[in-house]
């Protein structure tokens, strides 16, 4: 019986911890992913003041360009794969290796510019007044990442 108890709480000790810890672990990770209203995207809508209008209209215009992204994306980690283990391919040549990281500059010029023609899109839509507060909002978050050497965050694209 004293062998049988000790058992039983030993195992509802574990199963105690095991809860505790499973908990935890799961509640941080769904803290470190942004909510609907801390995107990007959300901040500039609401920065701006859209109407439902215009509201819509940049949300069809930014799904547009995060499938774009994210194609890009897509693309550039294939091709990073290919760079990585041709390493311990030794038959690779080095012109392959300069066209492989050619075309991956290429992907990230074609993401800068869809960002670039994002803004414009959605200066589009914007009021004059609200063109003005969107300038602002770009210059800002330039200045920013010069002081600090970072991207801006709504310019980030989360492929790497």
């Amino acid at each position: 019986m004293n062998k049988n108890l000790i058992t039983y709480i030993f195992l509802f000790f574990l199963i105690a911890v095991n809860g505790f810890f499973l908990v935890t672990y799961m509640t941080d990770g769904n803290k470190k992913q942004p909510t609907a209203s801390e995107q990007p995207s959300n901040f500039i809508a609401k920065e701006l003041g859209f109407d439902k209008g215009q509201l819509q209209q940049f949300r069809k215009i930014t799904r547009k360009h995060r499938r774009s992204i994210r194609e890009l994306s897509m693309e550039n980690r294939g091709l990073k794969k290919q760079l990585w283990n041709s390493l311990a391919d030794s038959t690779k040549k080095e012109n392959q290796i300069d066209a492989i990281t050619s075309l991956m500059g290429q992907i990230q010029q074609q993401k800068e510019q869809k960002t670039f023609y994002y803004f414009k899109d959605v200066e589009r839509i914007c009021t004059k007044k609200q063109r003005l507060k969107l300038q602002e909002i770009i210059k800002e978050a330039l200045n920013k990442s010069e002081a600090t050497h970072e991207r801006p965050k709504f310019f980030e694209h989360k492929d790497e």
